[in-house]
């Protein structure tokens, strides 16, 4: 049984009721084995249960006072609570979240644009790239395109499973300026945490997070411009 407060109100769960039962045929000795395997709840599939409204205001959620993305497993008893736009890691989760997808955006339209800065505060987002300035149309299609990116059926993931000598050699997004700057830091079989979304990578530090669903961010202005060769991008939530 898992017991989880939330806010006002308890929910018990039967871990017995969320076991998976299958047959596994065929094992070294020639024998059918029936097997029985506990599903771990999520956070996003317990608040589906709570109130499915819940999902369209949380970014994250809280649980016994540790931010957790809502793809966080709820393995013992807790208290449980969503973190949103109203709450100061809510906004932080969101600008970085919109970060990400700006330049991931970015690359779909120029793959030789060279993403040399990036910083996020509880306000806003600001990105910088280096780019060829007789060839900036494409970037003219930012809103256009990063409305496109955001809505494709995709989640943004955080993993902290990979060396950086083969994140390197393995995603081309890693050879930026930003990122090589990032990486600085890691020797080449040191384990990088790293935000993924289709085949695109950047690092974070490894207590950053992320929306899982990049449809929650939304409401916000951009505005930018180039300068020598500088397209500089910011992006701030709209209150």
């Amino acid at each position: 049984m898992t017991t989880i407060r939330f806010r006002d109100n308890t929910y018990t769960f039967d871990n017995g009721d969320l076991n998976l039962q299958y047959f596994d045929s065929g094992d070294l000795h020639g024998n059918d084995n029936f097997r029985t395997q506990s599903k771990t709840l999520s956070v996003y599939e317990v608040l589906q249960y709570i109130d499915p409204s819940l999902l369209r205001s949380a970014l994250a959620a809280s649980i016994n006072d540790t931010s957790v993305p809502l793809t966080e497993k709820i393995t013992k008893d807790c208290t449980l609570d969503i973190i949103t736009i109203n709450d100061t890691k809510g906004k932080s989760i969101y600008h970085h979240s919109l970060a990400f997808l700006i330049a991931q955006t970015v690359y779909t339209l120029d793959i030789n644009a060279q993403l040399a800065a990036l910083a996020v505060s509880d306000s806003q987002c600001f990105l910088q790239f280096i780019v060829d300035s007789s060839n900036t149309c494409p970037l003219v299609l930012l809103d256009n395109q990063l409305g496109k990116i955001m809505a494709e059926p995709a989640a943004i993931q955080m993993i902290n499973g990979f060396q950086k000598e083969m994140l390197v050699e393995t995603y081309p997004s890693l050879s930026q300026p930003y990122a090589n700057m990032f990486l600085a830091q890691y020797d080449d079989y040191d384990f990088v945490t790293v935000a993924a979304r289709q085949n695109f990578v950047l690092p974070i530090q490894k207590d950053t997070l992320l929306v899982t669903n990049p449809e929650q961010i939304q409401n916000f202005t951009l505005s930018y411009s180039l300068d020598n060769g500088i397209y500089t991008i910011i992006a701030t939530h709209n209150h």
